[in-house]
């Protein structure tokens, strides 16, 4: 059984709402390539039809900022689809410690600055949550094999 969802960010400080979105995401990088893509699933908080994307990103420098890029495109998509409520699941337990630990000193300046990016775009949300998920049931890197570059 997965953790509850924790609240990053949003107009009202209740616990988990009755309906939310869940979006998972993911990032892809090659190290020799820098072929950077990120990936969101979205599931709608009211009708059961999916969402996939798959986004091609520059200047990447890591795998580690792929996915962060990831979480902030995710919660871009969801809010672009009207969602007010979103629960964010990830399986980099770092990225979402760090999303949901408020003064989180991090190592490099991309976590910082995508932390900042995520939360000031959750402000137009009502709720936003966010949980650690093991990668087995993240479905958002098997787009990658779905849609493959080109």
């Amino acid at each position: 059984m997965m953790g509850p969802y924790t609240r990053i960010v949003g107009k009202h400080p209740y616990g988990t709402p009755p309906y939310y979105a869940i979006v998972q995401t993911g990032g892809l990088y090659h190290e020799y390539t820098k072929k950077t893509r990120v990936a969101a699933i979205l599931k709608p908080s009211i009708l059961n039809h999916l969402q996939k994307r798959v986004f091609v990103v520059e200047n990447a420098s890591s795998l580690t900022e792929a996915k962060w890029h990831s979480v902030l495109r995710g919660l871009e998509l969801a809010l672009e689809e009207g969602e007010t409520c979103v629960a964010l699941e990830h399986d980099n337990l770092s990225i979402i410690h760090g999303l949901i630990t408020p003064l989180m000193k991090f190592r490099h300046e991309y976590a910082h600055y995508y932390k900042k990016q995520i939360l000031s775009t959750a402000k137009h949300a009502e709720w936003v949550g966010a949980r650690w998920i093991p990668r087995e049931f993240n479905r958002a890197d098997a787009l990658f094999k779905e849609y493959p570059l080109a």
